[in-house]
């Protein structure tokens, strides 16, 4: 199972946190990934990888949910949309 969402003002959207709480055991038994969109990860820098990571690092701390494999991809933010 593939799971993803954004980051919003520094965090995950409370529903997907309280989501993966709810089904970690689940999907801690069928082969299962994680990924996060952010604008973070738009900045090819030490300081951006860090942060990405920590975006993933809290998720896993606060849903006790370790993913096999997870990553991080850039967003974008369109002002006019």
């Amino acid at each position: 199972m593939i799971v993803g969402g954004s980051i919003h003002a520094g965090h995950h959207q409370r529903e997907l946190v309280a989501w993966a709480e709810r089904h970690r055991t689940s999907l801690g038994v069928v082969p299962s990934a994680f990924f996060t969109v952010c604008l973070t990860a738009a900045d090819d820098t030490e300081e951006s990888r860090t942060a990405t990571r920590e975006y993933l690092d809290q998720f896993v701390e606060r849903t006790g949910w370790t993913p096999a494999r997870s990553t991080t991809f850039a967003g974008a933010l369109r002002y006019r949309e």
